[in-house]
């Protein structure tokens, strides 16, 4: 089972135990492992047309677990076991439900192909975008999503919300949007990397991609420079408790603002050798 996207569910009055909810990227479940050992399932609701289910990222949003994936897969946990299908106001008919409506089947398969392939979600403060393949970014407003103009066709790959309220999306050939419910605008990289994580840390955003990580810096993206002297992979970014946390396929790397750390990943010792 591949494992798609990782967080923590926090301690609740109604449910005490913290949880590290895992989200597979094939199977339609988020998996619960409790602190103490029990482990357990929820299962999350049918995908609403052929071809769905594809899951890209489940995130914490507002204390409220939410599950983004493919053709409309948009969830929100409104309690233990419960999840709710989050897709209104996006296109997800399948191909047969256009045709049963009408349209020519070229015209249901055109329709069909245009669904929207989600791949992130994130929010604060009652605010919740969710991005994709194509430049699409969607607004959450009153339970039905709305488009939102993003100013570019990359793949988008993940979201964070400043303490500003400004909004930044990445995603590939080194594609940085900033923007909000409004609309967005590109911030000029001249970076060719597949960014796919961000986080901010010491109040600057942070960027992980293929070939490294990056900082925006006075509108700039530029390279951060650690204490590994070849590129390496980023996978995952996170910051808590004064330290990022930056995770490759082999190793972790910390950084408290001022010294970097390698952390190895015993599991890769003799990969490591080689």
């Amino acid at each position: 089972m591949q494992i798609e996207s990782i967080c923590i569910r926090r301690e609740t009055m109604e449910e005490p135990l913290r949880s590290t909810c895992l989200l597979p990227r094939f199977n339609s479940v988020v998996g619960f492992y409790q602190k103490g050992g029990d482990q357990y399932d929820e299962i999350l609701p049918p995908p609403p047309s052929p071809g769905g289910g594809v899951m890209g990222q489940l995130r914490v949003i507002d204390g409220i677990l939410y599950a983004a994936g493919t053709r409309g897969c948009i969830y929100k946990r409104v309690g233990k076991n419960n999840w709710v299908a989050l897709n209104g106001g996006m296109n997800v008919k399948g191909a047969s439900q256009h045709k049963a409506e009408g349209a020519s089947w070229p015209e249901a398969l055109r329709l069909a192909d245009a669904q929207p392939s989600t791949n992130t979600i994130n929010g604060k403060g009652g605010k919740i975008f969710c991005a994709g393949d194509g430049g699409e970014v969607f607004f959450l407003g009153r339970e039905e999503w709305v488009r939102v103009e993003s100013n570019t066709n990359a793949v988008l790959t993940d979201i964070q919300i400043a303490s500003s309220g400004d909004t930044y999306v990445c995603g590939w050939k080194g594609a940085l949007l900033v923007g909000d419910e409004k609309g967005f605008k590109s911030i000029a990289t001249g970076i060719d990397d597949y960014f796919k994580t961000m986080t901010f840390f010491n109040g600057q955003l942070y960027i992980g991609g293929a070939k490294g990580i990056y900082r925006l810096e006075d509108g700039s993206v530029r390279p951060v420079y650690s204490n590994q002297f070849a590129s390496f992979n980023c996978v995952e970014l996170d910051s808590y408790d004064g330290e990022l946390l930056v995770v490759s396929d082999r190793l972790f790397l910390l950084f408290d603002g001022a010294q970097w750390r390698r952390v190895e990943n015993p599991d890769n010792s003799d990969i490591l050798r080689q």
